[in-house]
């Protein structure tokens, strides 16, 4: 499982000491037809024949059971995304038992919602209802033997694929309310969240929290690839965004909660948190994460070495190596699997370079690109997030790219 690396990017770590980042992998995924809600598959998540006639699956073997993700093609839209959800839930395995949690809302991503959570190692765990003003789908979350741990990791690669459904309608931009704004620049930062993993033992799960401010009361956890800074990005980009206000403080005293309102929640559902905020020179400390600003490369700053980063989709997968050198020289190779086209390769080399938060290619055939570039550590280049994906590097420097 990856980003969150759709939309939040997101790390895991079994121990606080190790973070593990979670790539796509090159898989095979199921056709979808061009009226349907495209998204990510999980990592690892094969196609599969579906239990459930008129749905697409992929499914994953645990090493203690088995997890499914099915699909359902577009839906009417004259009934209610409830009532869509319980017809579809009772021809399901598992769905007398009763839900342990359920809601609706709206999603970052301008997605309505409706979700149901059921409890047990059997039968259906999640269960949601989306419509995006274009087209409507159920996506479900089957287990079977699952033991508790790999039903907490089932979920959270279904909570992935929910967010990384693309809109098929416009979405506004988050409009700051009046009292929001007064930060500016890019932070990050390591959370760690602790949570029981239902076999007695506590799980810590590690963020790598990116927020991008703007001074306006916008935020974007995703460097911007354009001109324009946040505020443009958040106008094509919504779902990467939000809104921030600074409250407390007053005479002598200066603002001690932060309100974010987000897509933070399960599936990218919009939420609003108070959380407690401190400022400390050029540092921040949110909700008791230290975030430092993340620097940016002085002119005429290169790198040097080679990133892997991939994404799975349903209509295929792409891996890539990107290799920079010091001499402002670059090597990209593109390994991308298409449901209908098959495996392509493909490799360009061309000059970059390196401005703010950005990461221009001119390619040797004249054309131009512009992609979102942070390093979370800014003493170290072993991870780059470009464009909201995480790339690592790898072990080996290959050199200078010819």
């Amino acid at each position: 499982m990856p980003h969150r690396l759709a939309a939040p990017f997101r790390a895991r770590a079994a121990r606080a000491c190790g973070v593990i980042l979670w790539l796509a992998a090159v898989a095979t995924a199921p056709a979808w037809a061009a009226e349907e809600l495209p998204f990510r598959w999980p990592s690892g998540w094969m196609p599969e024949a579906a239990a459930v006639a008129g749905m697409k699956q992929a499914g994953r073997d645990f090493e203690q059971g088995h997890a499914a993700i099915l699909a359902s093609g577009p839906l009417p839209r004259e009934e209610s995304l409830e009532a869509a959800l319980t017809r579809i839930l009772a021809g399901m395995p598992g769905a007398a038992s009763p839900p342990d949690a359920r809601g609706a809302g709206v999603t970052a991503g301008g997605h309505r919602l409706a979700f149901e959570r059921r409890a047990g190692s059997e039968g259906v765990l999640d269960a949601v209802a989306m419509d995006d003003g274009v087209s409507r789908v159920v996506l479900l979350l089957q287990g079977r033997a699952l033991a508790p741990r790999r039903a907490l990791m089932a979920r959270d690669a279904f909570d992935l694929a929910v967010r990384s459904v693309r809109p098929g309608s416009d979405v506004p931009a988050p409009v700051p309310p009046e009292d929001a704004g007064g930060l500016n620049g890019a932070f990050t930062g390591l959370r760690f969240v602790h949570r029981p993993n239902g076999e007695g033992d506590t799980e810590v799960l590690a963020d790598i929290w990116v927020l991008l401010f703007d001074r306006s009361g916008l935020f974007s956890r995703v460097a911007p690839a354009g001109d324009g800074g946040v505020a443009a990005h958040c106008r094509v980009r919504p779902a990467d965004c939000g809104t921030y206000s600074l409250l407390g403080g007053g005479w002598l005293r200066s603002p001690d909660r932060i309100r974010l309102r987000d897509g933070a929640a399960r599936y990218g559902l919009v939420e609003v948190r108070d959380l407690p905020f401190l400022r400390q020179d050029a540092a921040l400390r949110i909700d008791g994460t230290a975030l430092t600003a993340a620097a940016v490369p002085p002119a005429g700053a290169t790198l040097q070495g080679s990133w892997t980063g991939g994404t799975v989709s349903s209509e295929g997968s792409v891996e890539q190596q990107l290799t920079l050198g010091t001499d402002g020289r670059f090597r990209r190779e593109v390994e991308t699997l298409d449901i209908r086209q098959g495996r392509t390769t493909s490799i360009t080399t061309g000059a970059y370079q390196l401005e703010g938060y950005q990461l221009l290619l001119e390619g040797d055939d004249g054309a131009r690109e512009s992609h979102g570039l942070l390093q979370p550590d800014p003493g170290s280049d072993s991870v780059l997030l470009i464009d909201g994906e995480a790339y690592l590097k790898r072990a080996a420097d290959p050199g200078t790219p010819r």
